[in-house]
């Protein structure tokens, strides 16, 4: 929900590159974008740029933390920037495919959308890595 309306399900494509890694802590930076949904009689859409961390307290299950700025259009002609905050957990399938669900929320004036993301996540390597 979006100030009290309800936004239609939609995708989301986004992308992390982590840029320091330690034993159990990966930090990043990741972009985020959402294809339009149906708000009402408008159009939802955001757009996002945070900073990631991810903790891993297993071999397969990880938690992460986004934070970042977030940019809302579509409902009407004003464009609105705000805050992008998400949490939840990463479950891996092979070293290439991850689950990961979570809560995500992007904030602008006062108003709040929330949502519960569940996503199929491909991971690549290069070849240096372990």
């Amino acid at each position: 929900t979006y100030d009290n309306q309800d936004i239609k399900s939609g995708i989301s494509l986004s992308y992390d590159k982590i840029l320091v890694k330690q034993a159990n802590v990966k930090f990043g930076l990741g972009l985020e974008y959402m294809f339009p949904r149906d708000i009402g009689n408008n159009t939802f859409k955001a757009n996002g740029l945070y900073f990631l961390l991810r903790y891993i307290y297993e071999k397969k299950w990880s938690s992460y933390l986004r934070v970042g700025y977030n940019r809302i259009s579509g409902i009407d002609s004003n464009d609105r920037n705000g805050l992008l905050c998400g949490f939840g957990v990463d479950y891996k399938l092979t070293d290439k495919w991850h689950i990961e669900t979570g809560y995500h929320i992007v904030s602008t004036n006062e108003k709040y959308a929330s949502r519960i993301a569940c996503s199929i996540s491909r991971h690549f390597k290069k070849n240096d890595d372990k």
